[in-house]
Order: C-alpha cells, then structure tokens, then sequence
C-alpha cells in the first residue's frame, strides 16, 4: 500500500509540476526516455517491422549511431537531462549490439542518478545472461522487461519464432540467476491473445 501512495504521489507531483511549467511557458525537461538503441531484431513479430529494416538493406546498418554518439549525447546534454528520472533502453533487440554493456556503463557514468532499465524479446538467453552478468557487477539495480504476449504457441506465433516462448522461460530464469532484482513481463495485447492476459 505504501509503495502504491508513493508511485500515486510521485506521478501527481510530475504532473503537476508538468503543467505548472506549461503554464508559464517554462521548458519542459524529459523525465523518462526510451532508447531504441538499435532495429536489429531477431524476431519475426507479426505487429513489428523491425527486424525487416536491414534485411533488404544490409549497409543500412552502418547509420545507426554508435556508442561514441550516445556518449557524446549524454555528456553534452547533462542540463537538458538533468530531471531524467529512468532511461528504457530497447529496439530492436538491444542485446543484439556487442557494445549494450558499455553503454550501460556510459549513462552511469555520465547521469548516475538516472535508473536503466532494459527491454529485451528473451530471444537470446545465454547471450543475455552473459551481458547481465556483466553490467550487475557496476549496476546491480538494472531492470529487465522481457516480451511475453501469451502461453506457448501463442507467443510464438505472434513473435514468428518456434520455440521462442521456452527461450524467454529460460531468459528469464538466467536473469533471476544472474542476480537481477526487478523483470517484468510486457504484453502487446492483439485479438488472438488478449483471453490469455491473466495467464501471462
């Protein structure tokens, strides 16, 4: 009960707060943002072009930013993110880029009161794990939401993998594993999984 009066609280102060500024035309800092990080994707999701972007255009992939980029970003922009409260690190499949971990390290560096968290389709487990045993030793208050939009077939015919559902199963037992204190499940409800919401 309390940490429900506390998130209640906190959401009516940034509103608050937020039309206060609006008001008197004040610059409204960002508060939360969520990065796509990459559209590399190793699903095949029914409701998500992504992981189409760079199959036809393979060289394409060279224009997303690197993390010299993000670095230069965050160091260079410290007072426009100065009331940044959380940074969502997604894509694409985040997990999928080598330097996830160094990015990571770099928003802590450069915003250390900023929470991360991290968005992931499980689709990799053992890849995963390795990163989150990695970035716990420096972090170990990250967050990790996993995609899971229903039970067995039905997750893995909306993310066009077989047996995508049994890889998130595992991903998430390695992340509990690997010592990460928060994972959440997120859900894209459509017509052919929303009798399953209770279940997830």
């Amino acid at each position: 009960m309390l940490n429900f009066l506390c998130l209640a609280f906190k959401r009516f102060f940034f509103s608050f707060n937020f039309k206060v500024k609006r008001l008197f035309l004040l610059p409204v800092k960002p508060w939360y943002i969520n990065l796509s990080f990459t559209y590399l994707c190793n699903g095949r999701c029914q409701m998500c072009d992504n992981w189409k972007r760079y199959l036809n255009q393979p060289l394409k992939l060279k224009d997303e930013l690197s993390l010299k980029d993000y670095e230069k970003f965050f160091q260079n922009n410290k007072d426009w993110l100065s009331d940044l409260k959380h940074l969502g690190i997604a894509g694409g499949e985040p997990f999928l880029r080598n330097d996830l971990v160094d990015l990571v390290k770099s928003v802590r560096h450069a915003l250390p009161w900023v929470s991360i968290g991290l968005q992931s389709n499980g689709l990799t487990p053992e890849k995963i794990a390795q990163s989150l045993d990695e970035i716990i030793k420096f972090y170990p208050e990250i967050t990790l939401a996993v995609s899971l939009d229903g039970i067995s077939e039905t997750h893995d015919k909306i993310r066009g993998i077989k047996g995508a559902y049994e890889k998130v199963l595992k991903t998430i037992s390695l992340a509990r594993k690997a010592g990460v204190r928060e994972i959440s499940c997120g859900m894209t409800i459509q017509e052919n999984n929303f009798n399953e919401i209770l279940k997830v």
